[in-house]
């Protein structure tokens, strides 16, 4: 149980006697007054040393009159007794005052106050040791007065049922047991437990109670540095459940020593005196090997540091790609695992590499498995109010804090007015922003004082199989994480295996559209969120864009074949091309094949099915073959029920009026890729003007690819 000390609240003697035109005197029975009159008797419980001495389980009445009215009240608790009652009552439901009170020892020490939420009329407990106490019964501001409406007070002290008392500091805390007993009898009762953990050991912390409580339990695990309790984590009940108490969890420690388990009600306003708590805590054997010795998820820390090195990567054609697999286990609440693949200075949007993972679980589990991407983004310190780029933010609303937002976006410290200052540094040319501002310090940060910014970051339900492949636009080391997404779970027995691929982007430079898929709350489903990789963000940014603004791959004439790779997740490349029926209306067609080791399985199961669209700027169509598909295949704008979607005339003009044409390439789900299969295309002039039906039709969709 804890003591709380309060100094210089409020004055122990008030001078009255001036307020509201009344002489001083409270018209309360307990000072001879008149009831309900402010100067029907002189206030004489002005202080401590002129406290009314009430004896225990008797009841006086009183009044707060005038304002400024405080009464003291001096009362006992005598030998062998540790907990002290206090009833205090307004007798209307509704008053001018906000009835309050306050446990004194001296002048100059709170040792109690009364709880919040209990509306003027209050039963509840202090811990207390035997000896002398003051009541203090006022007005919650000090500032109203109700000479109408009486209160009522008494008081009643009991023993403590709770055996392991006294344990309510540090200095004072019980050695668990496997079994450990004990009760908040009190409000701000805090009862502490230590337990010693070995090297390479998890806490293992359960707290149940038999029956529903008032106390809405808390657990917290610390570590002692020097004289300071660090917190490492808690869990707690909601506030106001009123429910049986069931909290459980492991805990990771950063090393072998002394912890400490404190039990107390979350808001510190609720007791049960009769309602034990049953306290099991275990020190457990970490199962991740990855875990031991060094940690690699940095409990109550933020650095890359120590992340697991599981390769490296050293320019790897697809044909042959760095091949890497590990296994580890989020076997304790909010474990978090970082590993690390080292890769060329070079890497950039003009010179990319792909990665493929694949994080998967051996057995079901309640974890939501989540995989996030990172890279070390050197415009951007990790250090709070340094100077500093601020990497693109997230969408309007799609987050509330700095975490959430990290996880949600390719943000290191979103440029928002909640994590940034006002401070504005000297803009630089090659900032997205239009100022830079001073960093509010950065979620996760990489050696050398750089922040870790995340790319790309998925989530499954638990324990789904999740596999992405994703682009790495930026100079290594690149960083995975794995994490149970919202933090609050863990599996000591479930093994997850990451299996990851690396190779140089087999389609070149990725200067098209990159559209990843990002979360954008925990109850929706994963959002496509468009990205322009566009020359000025030199390779230092992904800055949000959409499709109208993603750099085609040049100027083709009408009937190039042009062949490229979806190599990624949301991969789409764009190509520009003449407009070969500029100046006349005609019909437009294509041709278009899938070559090379194409799969008949991707992410989902669907497989990858090439989708093209073309944009005219007036109108367009699209079109699609699956990856194991063989032969040329044909399209073109014509229908059987006559010209449905062509070049036509844009107002007076005498043609089509768009100079070029927009090719976009793209697979159909945006779920699918492969390395090794490419697709071909190419658009030709099918006829001039609008043929009419009949025309020969393309087997599988129908449509007329011939006059």
């Amino acid at each position: 149980m804890i003591k709380r000390a309060w100094f210089g609240l409020l004055v122990a003697g008030l001078i009255v006697g001036c307020s509201d035109s009344n002489s001083g005197r409270d018209g309360g029975e307990g000072d001879g007054g008149r009831p309900g009159s402010c100067t029907g008797g002189v206030d004489r419980m002005i202080g401590l040393d002129t406290a009314q001495t009430l004896a225990e389980g008797s009841e006086t009445v009183n009044y707060i009159c005038p304002r400024l009215d405080n009464d003291y009240y001096r009362i006992e608790i005598p030998a062998g007794k540790q907990l002290l009652r206090v009833k205090l009552q307004l007798s209307a439901p509704v008053s001018p005052i906000n009835l309050t009170y306050l446990v004194l020892k001296d002048a100059n020490t709170v040792v109690g106050r009364a709880p919040e939420g209990q509306n003027n009329a209050y039963n509840a407990l202090h811990c207390l040791a035997p000896g002398t106490y003051y009541l203090q019964v006022l007005d919650q501001g000090n500032d109203a007065r109700d000479e109408k409406n009486s209160y009522r007070l008494s008081y009643a002290t009991e023993s403590d049922p709770d055996t392991q008392e006294p344990n309510d500091e540090r200095g004072k805390a019980t050695t668990v047991g496997a079994t450990n007993s004990g009760r908040i009898s009190c409000t701000g009762d805090r009862d502490f437990f230590k337990v010693a953990v070995a090297a390479d050991q998890l806490i293992d912390v359960a707290l149940t109670t038999d029956a529903p409580t008032a106390v809405d339990y808390k657990q917290t695990v610390y570590r002692l540095d020097g004289d300071r309790l660090i917190e490492i984590a808690n869990q707690k009940s909601p506030d106001g459940s009123r429910a049986r108490t069931d909290l459980s969890a492991i805990y990771a420690v950063p090393s072998a020593g002394t912890y400490y388990v404190t039990v107390e009600d979350a808001e510190g306003n609720d007791s049960d005196v009769t309602t034990p708590y049953t306290l099991r805590v275990a020190a457990r054997a970490e199962p991740d090997t990855n875990d031991r010795g060094t940690r690699n998820d940095h409990p109550g820390g933020q650095s890359l540091g120590a992340a697991r090195t599981i390769g490296s990567f050293t320019g790897q054609a697809c044909s042959a790609p760095l091949e890497l697999s590990v296994q580890g286990r989020l076997a304790s609440l909010a474990d978090v695992d970082y590993y690390r693949i080292d890769a060329p200075a070079g890497l950039s949007v003009a010179n990319p590499a792909v990665m493929e993972v694949k994080l998967s679980f051996d057995r079901a589990t309640v974890i939501d498995g989540s995989l996030a991407l990172l890279y070390v983004h050197d415009a951007t310190t990790c250090l709070k109010d340094e100077c500093c780029r601020v990497l693109a933010e997230p969408a309007a609303d799609s987050c509330d804090n700095a975490t959430q937002c990290a996880d949600s976006s390719f943000s290191c410290v979103p440029k928002t007015e909640v994590f940034c200052n006002d401070q504005s540094c000297e803009a630089t040319p090659t900032s997205a922003c239009a100022t830079e501002k001073r960093c509010a310090g950065a979620v996760v940060c990489a050696p050398g004082g750089r922040c870790g910014a995340q790319q790309f970051v998925r989530r499954v339900d638990n324990g789904a199989t999740l596999i992405t492949a994703q682009p790495m636009l930026h100079p290594g080391p690149w960083y995975l994480r794995v994490a149970d997404f919202f933090g609050d779970e863990w599996d000591y027995d479930a093994t997850y295996t990451l299996n990851v691929r690396v190779c140089m982007d087999p389609d070149g430079a990725t200067d098209n559209g990159y559209y990843p898929r990002l979360i954008t709350s925990a109850s929706e489903e994963p959002q496509l969120d468009g990205t322009e990789l566009d020359a000025r963000a030199v390779g230092e940014l992904l800055a949000r864009g959409s499709r109208d603004r993603a750099k085609p791959k040049g100027s083709l004439v009408g009937g190039a074949w042009v062949e490229g790779v979806i190599s990624y997740e949301h991969d789409e490349d764009s190509y520009t091309f003449d407009n070969p029926c500029k100046g006349a209306v005609c019909m437009l067609g294509a041709e278009y094949e899938a070559v090379g080791s194409c799969p008949a399985g991707g992410a989902s199961g669907l497989g990858l099915q090439f989708n093209f669209v073309i944009d005219t700027g007036e109108g367009g169509g699209d079109f699609r073959v699956a990856a194991g598909t063989t032969g040329v295949q044909r399209f073109s704008h014509q229908s059987g029920a006559g010209c449905r979607v062509l070049l036509r005339p844009s107002g007076g003009g005498a043609g089509g009026s768009s100079e070029t044409l927009r090719l976009f390439v793209s697979d159909l789900l945006h779920n699918s890729w492969s390395w090794g299969c490419r697709y071909r295309v190419r658009l030709l002039k099918i006829s001039d003007g609008c043929p009419v039906p009949p025309c020969a039709t393309q087997v599988t969709s129908g449509a007329c690819y011939s006059p």
